[in-house]
């Protein structure tokens, strides 16, 4: 009888929970939702609130998506803070890395950007949109020894991309 009565509790606990995370996940689903209709209709102060209203810290997706609006709303400095809470909640991740080279470009922090490719690039060395940019950054510096190298890693890893443009 004991037992029954702890499987008992155990499942009207277990339902309980459930039901709770299920109505915590329909909320965050909806503000989700309007942040995505208020994007579309380029109200990013709108998709932002949306978001702010159920804004967890430690959230992932939460801290990227608010990254990339307050990117669009050309609000640089806040995008930065929110691509780098998602870089420190996932170091591995690399589309927040990328998220973050909007507005560091956007506030010409070459810096920084650099130190961004150099990131993506110690995570997988093959990227050849870190590779290509970095090589652009070295390139410009005059750096010609380190952007070769780069772009001639391009060019082992696609070699059709420089032969179709060859041909055409």
């Amino acid at each position: 009888m004991q037992t029954l009565k702890k499987i008992l509790i155990t499942a009207g606990l277990v339902l309980m929970v459930s039901s709770m995370m299920a109505q915590s996940t329909s909320i965050t689903e909806a503000a989700f939702a309007k942040s995505y209709v208020a994007e579309k209709d380029k109200d990013y102060t709108g998709a932002i609130n949306d978001l702010k209203a159920i804004y967890k810290a430690d959230n992932y997706v939460m801290n990227i998506r608010l990254g990339w609006l307050y990117y669009l709303a050309k609000q640089y400095t806040e995008s930065v803070t929110y691509y780098e809470r998602s870089i420190a909640l996932m170091p591995y991740a690399i589309e927040a890395r990328f998220g973050c080279v909007k507005p560091l470009s956007a506030l010409e922090n070459w810096e920084s950007v650099k130190a961004n490719y150099i990131q993506i690039l110690k995570i997988d060395p093959q990227n050849s949109v870190a590779n290509y940019w970095l090589g652009v950054i070295y390139f410009n510096r005059k750096d010609y020894k380190d952007a070769e190298k780069l772009f001639e890693k391009i060019v082992n890893l696609y070699p059709l991309d420089s032969i179709a443009r060859k041909l055409s």
